[in-house]
């Protein structure tokens, strides 16, 4: 291995490790409980603003709310 690859590799390692210390699991981890779903969404401004407002008012980012909305059951 020369040593670029190596520096990249261990570069590599050291960024996974921080990933693990921060959020407590690792990156594959999380991936494989995430819905597998994707929706798009079309949106005007004013519809836009106003499920980002409703977002924020229930305390959560827009990702979360739009996925509340569309899969809880």
């Amino acid at each position: 291995m020369s040593h670029r690859t190596s520096w990249a590799a261990e570069a590599g390692a050291r960024s996974r490790q921080r990933y693990h210390d921060l959020h407590g699991h690792w990156p594959e981890e999380r991936a494989a409980t995430m819905p597998t779903q994707k929706v798009t969404l079309r949106l005007t401004m004013e519809q836009y603003g106003a499920l980002l407002n409703e977002a924020k008012a229930q305390g959560m980012t827009l990702a979360e709310f739009a996925h509340a909305k569309l899969f809880s059951k």
